[in-house]
């Protein structure tokens, strides 16, 4: 189960996103087919990350956390890895070809990039971080073209700042705790001043979009009471700036996603969201 890193999966509910901000949650059609594209994407990520540990278990084993990694270790065979990879991948396809013609494209383009991300991408200076918040956005427009679901430029903006800011993090992160011998990613120590500007700025311009789309003439159509959704903003501004600070204290010492699903305070902030658009609705 850790090979194929299950403990990633949330990720993948990303392709919910568009239909809860389309309102269609109540579409039992729909519901269905997100749940179908959400395993699609968990199988062929599971896959990719397989071909990934391949690729990547030399470095893996001298890595002070990844070189406990099944095939880094030796608890699983690269020729069993190369199977379970074909296997996951085959199954994403298969689902994803059930839903549509063009899931089935988006799942081919996502499994691709990702491919040229262990070969060559992450080791590129910030075409790394825009690889990774592009991976994150394909998510999303997976949601959209699999569901049938109108694209909503704010959503896709807004989104795709919070993801680059989240990616910019991951990098010093991995700067922070990583010995200068182990950077295989192309930066220094002395890149942490700029990539931190960089990412704060980018998660700050999340809730730019965000307090932008609140003043459109569109959001009259889809909320009885729009208002309450500039709470949104100091929320997500608060969540943003929390995960910075951390990293600015060396606090932060593992990927922010991870760190999101077992910290109690994220829990109660997508609450207190939901909350607020369950009342602006």
């Amino acid at each position: 189960m850790n090979a194929i890193r299950i403990r990633q999966w949330p990720k993948n509910s990303l392709v919910f996103v568009p239909l809860i901000a389309g309102h269609y949650v109540t579409d039992i059609t729909r519901l269905h087919m997100a749940a179908m594209l959400f395993m699609a994407f968990c199988l062929v990520a599971s896959g990719t990350y397989l071909l990934n540990d391949i690729m990547d278990r030399h470095d893996d084993r001298h890595h002070p956390g990844k070189q406990h990694r099944p095939i880094a270790s030796g608890q699983l065979s690269i020729a069993n890895a190369a199977v379970a990879s074909g296997i996951c991948i085959g199954l994403g396809f298969v689902m994803g070809g059930l839903i549509s013609i063009n899931t089935l494209g988006i799942l081919g383009i996502y499994t691709l990039t990702t491919i040229a991300y262990t070969l060559a991408i992450k080791k590129m200076v910030l075409w790394d971080v825009g690889c990774l918040s592009g991976l994150y956005t394909l998510r999303l427009i997976a949601g959209h073209v699999g569901l049938a679901i109108p694209y909503s430029g704010w959503l896709l903006g807004c989104c795709g700042f919070f993801f680059c800011g989240l990616a910019l993090l991951k990098r010093c992160v991995d700067i922070i705790t990583s010995t200068q011998a182990d950077s295989r990613r192309g930066y220094v120590k002395d890149d942490i001043t700029p990539l931190t500007h960089f990412g704060i700025v980018s998660g700050y311009l999340s809730v730019m979009v965000l307090a932008l789309y609140i003043t459109h003439e569109s959001v009259q159509r889809l909320y009885a009471n729009p208002s309450w959704l500039w709470l949104l903003c100091p929320m997500l501004w608060w969540w943003i700036s929390r995960l910075w600070w951390r990293l600015h204290r060396q606090t932060l010492r593992e990927d922010p996603l991870r760190f999101a699903l077992k910290d109690p305070p994220t829990y109660g902030l997508v609450l207190l969201i939901g909350l607020v658009v369950w009342v602006a609705t």
